[in-house]
């Protein structure tokens, strides 16, 4: 749990040194799209789960709006080696935006660990 919140907390400030882009260079994939999901690890130490409310917690919209999420289920079996049997599924969440009607889904992997970007539309609370 402190790798991660640490790796927010990097990331965050990469995103506020640097310069405001706050998406990833693949802006209408990551986290959209079941080939390229949030990898926020964890499945190891039993904190993926965690790991993955812990990110979408850490998202506002562009205008700063805060978020509430849904997780609506699983899909997408993929190969891993970061699981027990050898693959894995992703979760998808509803991601609804205080304020707003509009809502979007986004899959996660609680398997695999990557660098963690804010999807096109969302930045990391300051």
């Amino acid at each position: 749990m402190k790798q991660f919140l640490l790796c927010i907390m990097i990331c965050m400030a990469f995103s506020n040194c640097k310069t405001k882009k706050t998406t990833t260079t693949d802006k209408n994939e990551y986290g959209y799209s079941k080939s390229n999901p949030i990898k926020v690890g964890g499945v190891k130490t039993d904190e993926g789960l965690l790991n993955e409310r812990e990110y979408l917690r850490s998202l506002v919209d562009l205008e700063g709006n805060d978020l509430s999420f849904y997780r609506i289920g699983s899909c997408c079996s993929f190969k891993t080696s970061n699981s027990g049997w050898g693959s894995g599924m992703l979760d998808i969440y509803t991601v609804y935006i205080e304020g707003k009607t509009d809502t979007v889904h986004l899959y996660l992997n609680m398997y695999d660990e990557d660098k963690l970007y804010a999807p096109k539309g969302f930045r990391f609370k300051m």
